[in-house]
């Protein structure tokens, strides 16, 4: 029996090879095609978010810079340091600017407390301002044209943070040219702009609330911003006026409430004589008829005449009013006047502040 061995060839055979060949090059194919994906995908990355972000961060901190500047101009023009700078970012902020909280919050409280700050101060500046005078005071102050035409003389408006306000910006610099040009604001062509009284309302509403609600601090530092050196009070012949017309307020006072009529009556000066007296009467009731001018009768006029030139010089007199309220009988006594009328109103005029202040009115 014959046994055939076969030899085997250490090496590989062609078929063999050529498979592992292009299992190789299949291979590197997909690494090239996976390398070329993932670098695709890194600079897609890279493009939509690590660029963003380094682009946001450098605008961000350019904006922060110019965040801060704004900030110290606006807190020079004020004399006053925020210890919170977000109140006054806020109060610089207009409504256009949707992505940001606005001032309207800021502007609310701060007309609300101007008001109180305002008011409080001319009330304890002059015992004898009525409350008509009070309000106009105030008005003078803090009303909207004032604030707006305080805003323009200290250039607020540039430091604002609005978007598409365009037509706003154009109207607040025509206004400022009239202001930086001393016309008088009573012959100005353009209006004042809201925006500009509410700019400084929510100044001072972030000023109050930085100062955790002190009216009183917050009057030391807006009586300067707010330039109250030139708020004059009233003439003495303007209050003159509204005593004038207290006989009247005092009447319209007691009807509304259902009280009884004022009653007036006099006491005169112990050297006047009788004569006088008539004549003094009688010039006063013809004064409240309104027609003295009506009578040519010489007497009459040389009753009048007398009346006035004696009143000026050695004859006076003192009224006393008394209303019947539901608590009771309130009597006042006026200064001493020469002319009935005026001693009258005097009386109705110091009645009317005695229930002022105690806020029976």
């Amino acid at each position: 029996m014959k046994h055939h061995f076969i030899q085997l060839d250490d090496g590989v055979s062609d078929d063999v090879k050529t498979a592992s060949n292009l299992e190789l090059v299949v291979a590197t194919v997909v690494l090239a095609l996976l390398l070329q994906i993932f670098w695709r995908c890194y600079r897609s990355f890279y493009l939509n978010h690590v660029k963003k972000y380094i682009s946001s961060s450098s605008s961000s901190a350019a904006a922060s810079s110019l965040e801060l500047s704004r900030i110290a101009a606006v807190e020079e023009i004020l004399n006053y340091t925020f210890k919170d700078k977000r109140l006054l970012e806020e109060a610089l902020t207009h409504s256009s600017c949707r992505q940001s909280i606005s001032y309207d919050r800021l502007e609310f409280l701060g007309d609300a407390a101007l008001g109180l700050t305002i008011a409080t101060h001319f009330f304890h500046l002059e015992p004898k301002l009525n409350s008509d005078q009070l309000t106009r005071l105030r008005e003078k102050s803090a009303g909207n044209d004032r604030l707006a035409y305080v805003a323009a003389r200290l250039g607020l408006y540039r430091y604002v943070r609005t978007v598409d306000t365009a037509p706003l910006n154009r109207n607040v610099k025509k206004y400022e040219e009239e202001v930086k040009q001393g016309t008088d604001h009573r012959n100005f062509t353009v209006r004042s702009p809201n925006i500009l009284a509410d700019i400084v309302e929510a100044l001072a509403g972030a000023v109050y609330v930085d100062l955790n609600f002190d009216s009183a601090k917050l009057w030391t530092i807006f009586k300067d911003v707010l330039m109250m050196d030139e708020i004059k009070l009233p003439k003495e012949h303007e209050s003159r006026e509204i005593i004038n017309g207290a006989q009247d307020e005092l009447y319209g006072l007691c009807g509304k409430r259902k009280w009884g009529n004022p009653v007036y009556t006099y006491r005169s000066n112990p050297n006047r004589s009788s004569s006088f007296r008539r004549l003094s009467l009688i010039y006063d009731y013809m004064n409240q008829l309104s027609v003295l001018n009506e009578f040519n009768n010489p007497l009459c006029l040389f009753s009048c005449s007398l009346v006035k030139g004696r009143s000026q010089h050695e004859t006076t007199m003192t009224c006393s009013v008394e209303i019947e309220t539901h608590d009771g009988m309130l009597r006042q006594e006026g200064d001493e006047k020469s002319i009935p009328k005026d001693a009258r109103n005097s009386a109705a005029y110091l009645l009317l502040r005695s229930l002022q202040q105690s806020s029976t009115m």
